[in-house]
């Protein structure tokens, strides 16, 4: 939740920027200092929200499917057969998820 409000964020940002591309303006030093901090303030917000998020489903036991970790990593080495040590260190991720977790992943963990 909290990455894709960042992401609306730097998107918005992005338009503002690309917005006012066509024009000879730019932004001051005292402008990109305080976009630099907003962006500052909002990641450690979102940090700090997704540790107050996994410390309160650690509490409750919650776990997170291990084929849900799993099965997005086998289709990203199709996507990327053509790399040979991509696809080797996908293969070794996955056999280390398998031999440390049988079939759930604790949410602390990920």
């Amino acid at each position: 939740m909290g990455w894709f409000v960042l992401s609306g964020f730097i998107l918005a940002l992005g338009y503002l920027f690309y917005a006012r591309s066509g024009s000879k303006h730019y932004l001051s030093a005292k402008q990109v200092r305080q976009i630099q901090d907003l962006l500052e303030r909002e990641t450690l917000r979102i940090k700090a929200y997704r540790q107050e998020v996994i410390q309160r489903n650690r509490e409750r036991g919650k776990t997170i499917p291990l084929e849900q970790v799993v099965i997005p990593l086998e289709k990203s080495k199709s996507r990327y057969k053509d790399d040979l040590k991509y696809v080797a260190a996908v293969e070794r991720t996955i056999d280390e998820l398998k031999r440390r977790y049988q079939r759930h992943i604790p949410v602390d963990e990920i």
